[in-house]
């Protein structure tokens, strides 16, 4: 008869026996294969992915994005897709790539003999180059550890993304996956930025909701009829003004609703600060004006130009970012008469009305210098 002792131990070794054989019948390199099988083996996917994006004031900006995959050969990625959020919906049927924006109304068309072009333009996108198909394709993904989140049982994998010097600080980049095991599907991902050995930032996207197989019905989507139609590079195609060309005038109202005429300020130079919300240099910049030892001269006048940001982002931004100049929003004209294609740019008018610079970029020393 068996004492309570040898009981005991062989409780022990029957479990480690089946933890053992638990983990060398699905070992995570097996699983994670399971997960890229289970993906490229079905005709239609489709999920729905949460994204968490921390902006410059330390909030974070939440975008809920419904995904839609259907196998078809003659795609340039094999795949056709309908992929929706709330600022950008990315369509690619029947051989046509078309990228919806939703900020400024306009449907951006690809050319359709340019597979190479509409290729990259995919991979670019966001909410493609973060699909579980884009993710699992890579084969560099190197095992952690298993973890708990949510209560799920998952596998963290990881891939260095960046790993270099700039000037004289350690910038490091990794991206990681997280595997449902039981589910076999990837069920998280995240991109981490160190900074100096300390992390600067994280991006999260959670995927849920998935349904595999070849009996969902490809959805139709037509575009909104109202937005305007252009083609791809054609709102790219905008050319900086340079010093010694006259500046642009304009009548706007600042996000107090004060009336505010470029022309009135004849006679004084001006400082346009073209910048968005979420760009963190902007923000760099913003902050570096905003010290207490740095004083524009009397006769300068600076104003916040807003070409890319809605109203109520810039109230929720400047809520908690004071400064002292004008913000003028919904500036897309300002922008595009200016030439401006990226934040933060700096152009700086004399009392003439003349452009003086143009600086592109956070410059201290061009701050500095004012």
């Amino acid at each position: 008869m068996l004492s309570k002792c040898n009981i005991y131990r062989l409780k022990q070794i029957s479990i480690l026996t089946l933890l053992t054989f638990t983990s060398c019948s699905e070992d995570p390199q097996g699983i994670l294969d399971q997960a890229r099988q289970k993906i490229s083996t079905s005709e239609n996917f489709n999920y729905e992915l949460v994204a968490l994006n921390p902006n410059p004031i330390g909030e974070i900006d939440t975008v809920k994005t419904s995904s839609f995959f259907s196998k078809n050969p003659e795609s340039v990625i094999g795949y056709d897709f309908i992929i929706k959020n709330k600022f950008y919906d990315n369509i690619y049927q029947e051989g046509e790539f078309k990228s919806v924006n939703h900020r400024d109304e306009s449907v951006e068309f690809f050319p359709e003999k340019n597979p190479d072009l509409v290729k990259s333009a995919f991979i670019n996108s966001y909410s493609i180059r973060n699909s579980p198909l884009i993710l699992l394709e890579k084969t560099d993904w190197i095992y952690v550890k298993d973890t708990l989140i949510d209560g799920n049982d998952l596998l963290d994998f990881y891939r260095i993304e960046n790993d270099k010097v700039v000037e004289g600080n350690k910038v490091y980049t990794e991206q990681h996956i997280f595997i449902n095991t039981d589910l076999k599907l990837l069920e998280r991902w995240e991109r981490r930025n160190y900074f100096k050995g300390s992390l600067s930032q994280r991006l999260v996207c959670s995927y849920s909701d998935y349904e595999l197989g070849p009996g969902k019905e490809k959805p139709a989507y037509t575009p909104p009829s109202d937005y305007k139609s252009v083609f791809y590079g054609k709102n790219k195609e905008r050319t900086l003004l340079e010093a010694g060309q006259e500046a642009p005038l304009f009548e706007e109202v600042d996000l107090q609703d004060n009336s505010l005429s470029l022309k009135e300020y004849r006679g004084k130079k001006i400082l346009l600060n073209f910048s968005s919300t979420g760009c963190g240099h902007c923000h760099q910049a913003i902050k570096f004006m905003n010290q207490n030892d740095f004083e524009l001269p009397a006769n300068m006048e600076t104003f916040y130009i807003a070409p890319f940001d809605k109203q109520k982002d810039l109230v929720a931004y400047f809520d908690k970012v004071k400064v002292s100049f004008p913000v003028v929003p919904n500036a897309e004209k300002i922008g595009e008469a200016y030439g401006v294609s990226s934040t933060p740019t700096f152009i700086l008018i004399n009392e003439q009305g003349i452009i003086d610079s143009v600086v592109v970029g956070f410059d201290k020393a061009f701050l500095e210098s004012l």
